[in-house]
């Protein structure tokens, strides 16, 4: 097989199905930005609804803070606009903050529930989007 060339071809009905793909980007970006609003939306409705539930005394001044920032055209992120959400959380107990306080706080997670129990209806956002996108729907 040394010095034999080779080559490959496309007929021509690969070649339109292959210009398809290249234009599949494009189509998926409107899908892409309902996937992430809707993904966006559940998450922090259903972080807002977990605070009132884990937390001892809510005065919903956490959960008002939560919001989705898209990261990127496939990433969105939760962000908890109060300087405590973490310590809600994670907990903080036994650490010791910058004015020398132990923290007593124990986790109370909030934020990753409202992602691990909503897998199913994030996945079903997906594929609803995609499957407009391939005009299934």
């Amino acid at each position: 097989m040394a010095g034999e060339a080779f080559s490959i071809s496309f007929d021509p009905g690969s070649l339109a199905t292959l210009a398809r793909l290249a234009g599949f980007a494009a189509l998926m970006e409107p899908a892409m930005v309902n996937m992430l609003a809707a993904t966006g939306t559940l998450l922090v409705t259903a972080a807002q609804d977990n605070t009132w539930k884990v937390f001892d005394n809510p005065t919903g001044t956490l959960a008002d803070s939560i919001v989705f920032m898209v990261v990127s055209p496939e990433e969105i992120a939760l962000e908890v606009g109060v300087p405590y959400g973490a310590r809600r959380e994670y907990g903080f107990e036994g650490k010791v903050d910058s004015l020398g306080r132990v923290g007593r706080d124990k986790a109370r997670p909030y934020l990753q529930p409202a992602i691990d129990d909503n897998q199913d209806l994030i996945r079903a956002i997906m594929a609803d989007e995609t499957m407009k996108v391939l005009g299934v729907m």
